[in-house]
């Protein structure tokens, strides 16, 4: 496939790889279960009047994220994408990826753009008009 990239995909191409160099299972969106997801999007344990827990944080949010209740929609920054590097204003989304960091398995946290979403989630290389800045 890459012998059908233009030089800028091609380029935009390297640059996803260098973002997510020593990362594996890099995804985008909401993580279910990340403790630090869980907190942002305001999940909290259920408890009866005793204090037991009736449901955790957790199984909630595992529950709606099967269910299609939660979606992490990102929103607008002038942030540079953490995967691609692209500094243009747009929208930021959540993404996650295990690194193995002196010798243990880490949940790293980022922001990346739209066009790293598609291309992460589905393959999707953006068009060449949407790729300037990655010009020699």
């Amino acid at each position: 496939m890459e012998s059908e990239l233009n030089t800028r995909q091609q380029a935009y191409v390297a640059a996803v790889e260098r973002g997510c160099k020593g990362m594996e299972a890099v995804s985008p969106g909401f993580c279910p279960s990340c403790p630090e997801c869980i907190d942002a999007l305001g999940y909290t344990d259920d408890e009866d009047e005793d204090g037991s827990v009736i449901k955790t944080a957790q199984q909630k949010a595992e529950e709606d994220y099967e269910t299609g209740k939660v979606c992490d929609e990102g929103g607008f920054s002038w942030s540079a994408c953490d995967c691609c590097g692209s500094r243009l204003g747009g929208n930021r989304n959540s993404a996650h990826g295990w690194a193995d960091i002196a010798g243990k398995r880490i949940l790293i946290h980022f922001e990346i753009c739209d066009d790293c979403m598609l291309y992460l989630a589905n393959g999707d290389i953006p068009d060449d008009q949407h790729l300037k800045e990655f010009d020699d």
